[in-house]
């Protein structure tokens, strides 16, 4: 065969360039940084790869000529990324599936949010990706935010300046082709990363079949009743792994189905508990205490029959639950409340206070449940709480609180963590209130009204008894929007489609002739 000058010359430029590293050199550049305030990457762990580093020139490191991780598609590995303590830290990667050179927004994973230390996450490698070697990039940024995945998730973020302060290091990535599944698969065992759960904790479940397999759907299947009922939870997935919430103790398996054959095999069963809600609420500590020994002091709460005069609790915190009655509230009804702050110290001129009552009853303590009481200095202040037609009845925590804190700073996010990085001066004290939902004349209990079933995936059905009459259903979510709605004719019963809401918890208000009560939904 004739072979011309010009295609030797062509072939030995193409082999010197894969030889010699510079296939790279399409690759953007990173912005210089700053990592010298330990904003670094320490370590990179990921299928092969563990990379301890320090602080590179300009805030990169070139690790492409180190050892590249090895990775199969349609298969899963943990990412995990090791920052330094600079105050909060932000992490993304980019892997360049499709081998062009260029970090898209589709090849972008948020690995997470770090005050220092590691974070982790699971890749999935789709089976798309073209086979050989290719680049991950790993990027740190000093965000100060817990939720920042919005400053990676656009087209070529993998290149562009995100901050002044940070780290970006670069991979190499092997590539191999899975082998597609055939006959009956077989699930391993499965797993939760959590045992038990406060309500709105999410947690992962999840399952694999060996091996370098692909062509897999994974189907979490969930029973609230000790395995007698399960209802499929979410779509099918081509990852066995599912972030979940639950309100209630929960039972979980995973059914796995190779596509090729369309056989099925599905895997033993795991039980996550639910926690009391008395130990999910959040509470300064040895870890994170509170200061109260300056004056930011709450000297005395007055509410109800709470007649409270206290001093400067134990790490800035005093449960007061157990040691008073509960107070009696009613939905729909407002109470005033007086809260006595200290002077302070050094000349301090604020001292902000808040009160969070759990309406929901779920452990938390949320923005629709907090009453901003004012801001003062040795001084009482006052205010009034007025009780949500939705609250659930029944005893609940109410949390009152005092910070060193502007009024114009000063909000909902306070109840579990009301210090900025450099104030950790105030104080907390818990109680119990008792919340009766008995808005109107009648008697309206939970004796006289049902729903059922619950949990449910589809239909509600609601009933009420001794000759009440059922006027109105408005379901709210968690943070108090009413998302559904529904009429009826002064009937006994009432039936709602609720196929169309998402899964997680509600509140059900149901309006009679004879008041109006509030029940709690949990929606498959």
């Amino acid at each position: 065969m004739k072979i011309t000058l010009s295609a030797c010359r062509n072939s030995f430029l193409a082999l010197f360039l894969t030889m010699s590293g510079l296939g790279y050199s399409q690759y953007c550049a990173t912005p210089s940084s700053n990592c010298s305030l330990s904003d670094e990457i320490q370590n990179v762990t990921f299928a092969g790869i563990d990379n301890d580093s320090s602080c590179g020139t300009g805030g990169y490191g070139d690790f492409t000529t180190g050892t590249a991780g090895a990775v199969t598609t349609g298969q899963a590995y943990t990412l995990s990324v090791t920052t330094g303590d600079g105050g909060g830290e932000s992490i993304g990667v980019f892997i360049d599936f499709n081998q062009n050179q260029t970090f898209e927004a589709d090849e972008f994973y948020y690995v997470g949010y770090a005050e220092g230390g590691t974070v982790s996450t699971s890749i999935l490698i789709p089976e798309s990706a073209l086979t050989g070697t290719t680049r991950m990039r790993v990027r740190n940024v000093f965000t100060l935010s817990a939720d920042p995945a919005a400053l990676y998730a656009v087209a070529n973020s993998g290149c562009v300046t995100l901050g002044t302060y940070g780290e970006t290091e670069d991979y190499t990535l092997t590539v191999a082709a899975g082998v597609p599944c055939t006959g009956t698969p077989e699930i391993g065992a499965i797993t939760a990363s959590e045992t038990a759960v406060c309500g709105g904790t999410e947690f992962t479940v999840s399952a694999s079949v060996g091996g370098a397999f692909i062509g897999f759907l994974y189907q979490l299947e969930t029973s609230t009743d000790g395995g007698t009922t399960w209802v499929d939870s979410g779509d099918e997935q081509s990852l066995g792994e599912f972030t979940v919430t639950q309100a209630a103790g929960t039972s979980y398996r995973i059914t796995v189905t190779c596509v090729a054959s369309g056989e099925s095999d599905t895997s033993e069963v795991i039980a996550v508990a639910q926690s009391p809600v008395a130990d999910c609420y959040c509470t300064p500590g040895v870890d994170n205490p509170l200061n109260c020994t300056d004056g930011d002091i709450m000297l005395n709460v007055t509410f109800g029959t709470i007649d409270n005069t206290s001093d400067c609790g134990t790490d800035g915190y005093t449960n007061y639950s157990g040691e008073f009655d509960a107070v009696e509230l009613m939905a729909g009804q407002s109470y005033p409340i007086s809260v006595t702050v200290g002077p302070s110290g050094e000349g301090w001129l604020f001292e902000s206070v808040g009160v969070w009552i759990d309406y929901n009853q779920d452990g938390a303590f949320g923005e629709d449940e907090f009453t901003d009481v004012g801001t003062g200095l040795d001084e009482t202040l006052t205010s009034s709480i007025t009780v949500p037609d939705t609250a659930l009845e029944g005893n609940t925590r109410m949390r009152v609180l005092t910070s060193a804190t502007t009024d114009a700073a000063f909000n909902a996010t306070y109840a579990c963590s009301p210090l900025s990085p450099d104030n950790n001066f105030g104080e907390i004290e818990d109680y119990i209130v008792n919340i009766t939902n008995d808005l109107k004349t009648g008697d309206i209990t939970k004796g006289l009204v049902g729903l059922y079933p619950n949990p449910t995936q589809n239909v509600l059905n609601i009933s009420v008894k001794n000759g009440v009459q059922l006027q109105s259903a408005e379901i709210y979510n968690v943070t108090g929007q009413r998302v559904m709605n529904q009429s009826f004719e002064a009937s006994a019963e009432g039936v709602m489609n609720v196929q169309d809401l998402a899964a997680g918890v509600y509140i059900v208000k149901l309006t009679t002739d004879q008041g109006v009560a509030s029940q709690r939904l949990i929606k498959k």
